[in-house]
């Protein structure tokens, strides 16, 4: 079930990092690579009237 559902980001905006992947000696590696080249949400918390989201180097927080 769901109350609310919304999005701090559009995903195509988020462009990917090839660099690390064109450094991999075999295409298993350089698939391996390419799955985490995008930022990753890595938390979240909340706090009186606030909502926070870290996502690779940026925080966000959502509230009044």
């Amino acid at each position: 079930m769901f109350f609310a559902e919304n999005r701090l980001w559009n995903p195509d905006d988020i462009v990917a990092d090839t660099k690390a992947a064109a450094n991999e000696s075999s295409e298993e590696r350089r698939r391996l690579e390419a799955m985490f080249s995008r930022p990753a949400q890595y938390g979240f918390a909340v706090s009186k009237n606030r909502f926070y989201v870290r996502m690779g180097d940026q925080l966000f927080c959502v509230g009044e």
